[in-house]
Order: structure tokens, then sequence, then C-alpha cells
């Protein structure tokens, strides 16, 4: 991968609150391995969980991988949902910060932000924008926020030894700017997981299949220990 010329790279942790990307954990060591700038998204659902339930859930994810290391990047991808979502979305948002001692990167299009009120916001516009506009220039960023900080361009390039179509991001600056987006040293990283009601729930789903599927069980709660 850093052979190609990639110098960062962005991969799925989870999405809701019952998916963990399976690849995530070997995707995340992978990158630590190829030196690159590793960052991990979130795909928010917004209709159907609280904001505090959906970071609390993300934040387990990257724990269960590994954690954080100084120069990783967070983001909260936005594009899925109904109504103003402003409020979920700086919840969201406001949640994983305080959890680990800096901004996470915001994700989105100005096709989905405009009509969910994701735009012109001063609190939201404190966050990095990873923008998706697939162009042949780079676009104009959104009211209140300085600088487009991520173009994703499109979503059919190709990287050396990963399968099928990728999307493809420029970053407007340098690599040690862009590390400064994410955990810097000296910040507390994402807090050690604790066991909520839906964590029950979940455990008793594994427990109680027909067979009981106890190895996941055990898997799902080593997170806590």
């Amino acid at each position: 991968m850093r052979a190609s010329g990639v110098r960062f790279g962005i991969c799925k942790a989870s999405e809701s609150v019952d998916f963990a990307d399976p690849y995530f954990p070997g995707n995340w060591a992978n990158m630590l391995a190829n030196d690159v700038v590793r960052g991990a998204y979130h795909f928010c659902r917004p209709d159907e969980n609280p904001p505090q339930v959906e970071a609390a859930y993300f934040l387990r994810c990257i724990n269960a991988a590994g954690g954080l290391l100084p120069g990783d990047l967070l983001i909260g991808d936005f594009e899925a949902g109904t109504g103003n979502l402003l409020t979920w979305a700086n919840t969201w948002l406001d949640a994983v910060a305080q959890s680990v001692g800096f901004l996470p990167v915001f994700y989105s299009g100005w096709w989905f932000m405009q009509p969910h009120n994701l735009h012109s916001d001063d609190h939201l516009a404190q966050h990095g924008l990873w923008l998706a506009e697939y162009d042949t220039t780079p676009p104009v960023e959104p009211p209140n926020w300085p600088v487009v900080a991520l173009w994703q361009f499109t979503c059919t390039g190709t990287v050396p030894g990963v399968q099928g179509d990728c999307d493809m991001n420029l970053f407007n600056g340098s690599i040690d700017q862009l590390r400064l987006y994410g955990l810097q040293s000296g910040a507390s990283g994402p807090a050690p997981p604790t066991l909520q009601n839906h964590d029950i729930v979940q455990t008793e789903r594994y427990l109680l299949a027909e067979p009981p599927d106890v190895a996941s069980a055990i898997q799902y709660l080593k997170q806590f220990s």
C-alpha cells in the first residue's frame, strides 16, 4: 500500500449498534504495519438509535481492535436518516470527542447535508470535513467550514492489494497536518467500555440461541475485560 503512493487509509469499523465490520481488526493492524495514517469510521443510523449509544458502540469496536495510537483519525459517516439531523450529529460527534479527547471528522456529501440541516452550523463546522463529491475539480467548502479537509472524488478507484473498487480521497495538506486531525500524544484515547443494557441483551441472544452460541458470547464479552 505505502509503496504504491498511498499515504493514508480509512476503513469501516461499525454501523448502528449491532454491526462490527469483521475485516476491521485486520485492516486496522495492516494499516499500522504499512506505515500509513489510519482512520476508522462509523456508519451512523440516526433513525434507529440514540447518538450516545451509537458513539459508545463505535468506540467499543475501536477498543476491541487494539485502540488508538497518535495520529489515528475517527470519523462519523452521515449519509442515512430522515428529517433534521443536526442535533443527532452534533451529539454523536460530541460523545466521541468527550471520550477520546479530540474531535472526530465529519463525513457526508452536500446532497445529504443540505436537506438534513447538516450545514451552516458553527458547532458542526468545528469538525474536519470529509466531503464526498465525485467530480474532476475540488469542491467548494460548505457554509461555515473554512476548508474541505478530505475530498472523496471517486468510488471506482484501485489500490494495489485491495480487491474491487475503492473510494479514493485527497487530503488538503501535508501528511503531518492530516495527523493533527487524529489522536494527539497525551490524549486519553477511547474510554474503557462499560457494560450497558443492550450489551446484556446481545449476550442473552447468543446464549438463548438454538443451539446456544457460547463462543460468540464469550468473544463479545471480552471487550469489557
